[in-house]
């Protein structure tokens, strides 16, 4: 395989144990808090805590192979003989001192999640493992496009931002669609309440996060685009990134259906009721509405709501991709 592809494909992984640890520990401090789903013995932040690690474990693996495709790139070296270089390229190069500090955040990430396992209700190994990616995700952005302009500069601060807003909507997405949708349906007792409150709680976590991609990123297209967003349609790097855009409105609109649609219909389910008020006056969110309040105890709108959901987590999967095929590609500026 030639050395570009495998880069981009080691990348891939890389982004999504990142978007997807980092959705974990999301879900673990904010989504499931105080519902009820970590009180039914300890089985539910297990998975948690099970996913995390399958994460940490690929994020070191693609470290090392980052860090070996790397310096066969700079070395103009095949991969089989780039180990006479490896120590000049970590400790000599901008890329070098990058991976440090992911090292250092992967064994931060291991430290919180020995911790953790021996006390899952414990926050202080979960706090080092957040206090892990977000250094694993500054590291990143240390060592990419962002870091043209040099260290510790706007561009790369907004970089890390993006990268870690992106992941707390994609990774919880997907945590919440895998993980803990299927634990919730195994619950016995208020599993109608919990499956509302989840919901309603990723829907806000997903606002607030999607606010900040719409505001870091449009910065990181105009930067990356030279301030020409004609380039969107002119360049090839441009039309990778309106296809990441493409599928970033797919998502938008997906959790705009789930927001203002399925989310009533969870309320009514569970016994809340559905003010109006409280909702943008379009037709169809009003009937939605009205519908919520006589569901039937019959039906289950929990289907809608992770049909559509899932959906969303398929379109992360594209947004993943070519975001590994930017980082590889020449900005326009």
């Amino acid at each position: 395989m030639p050395t570009q592809y495998l880069s981009i494909a080691v990348t891939v992984v890389d982004l999504l144990a990142l978007v997807v640890c980092i959705g974990a520990l999301a879900c673990r401090f904010w989504l499931i808090a105080d519902t009820g789903v970590m009180h039914e013995a300890d089985a539910h932040i297990l998975l948690l805590w099970q996913t995390i690690g399958i994460c940490v474990a690929a994020l070191t693996l693609s470290s090392i192979m980052l860090l070996f495709v790397r310096t066969a790139v700079m070395s103009e070296r095949p991969l089989n003989e780039i180990f006479p270089v490896l120590s000049p390229v970590i400790f000599r190069t901008h890329f070098g001192k990058a991976w440090m500090i992911r090292f250092l955040g992967l064994g931060l990430a291991w430290l919180g999640w020995l911790w953790s396992g021996r006390s899952l209700q414990s926050r202080i190994g979960w706090g080092f493992m957040l206090v892990a990616v977000t250094l694993i995700a500054a590291s990143r952005s240390a060592s990419g496009h962002a870091a043209d302009a040099g260290d510790f500069t706007l561009a790369e601060v907004i970089d890390w931002l993006h990268i870690f807003a992106t992941s707390v909507w994609g990774g919880a997405l997907v945590v919440t669609s895998l993980v803990i949708s299927p634990a919730i349906t195994k619950l016995a007792g208020e599993r109608r309440a919990i499956t509302a409150i989840v919901a309603c709680r990723l829907s806000l976590i997903a606002g607030i996060a999607l606010a900040s991609v719409v505001m870091t990123g449009l910065f990181n297209a105009w930067r990356a685009l030279g301030g020409d967003f004609t380039a969107l349609w002119s360049t090839a790097y441009g039309q990778l990134l309106s296809a990441k855009l493409l599928l970033v409105a797919g998502m938008v609109s997906l959790g705009a259906i789930n927001r203002y649609r399925s989310l009533p219909l969870l309320r009514g389910w569970a016994g809340h009721p559905v003010s109006r008020q409280a909702l943008v006056r379009w037709p169809l969110i009003l009937r939605s509405s009205a519908s919520a309040n006589q569901t039937s105890p019959a039906k289950c709108p929990t289907r809608a709501f992770t049909h559509t959901a899932r959906i969303e987590v398929i379109l992360v999967l594209g947004v993943v991709l070519i975001t590994a095929v930017l980082l590889h590609a020449m900005p326009v500026h």
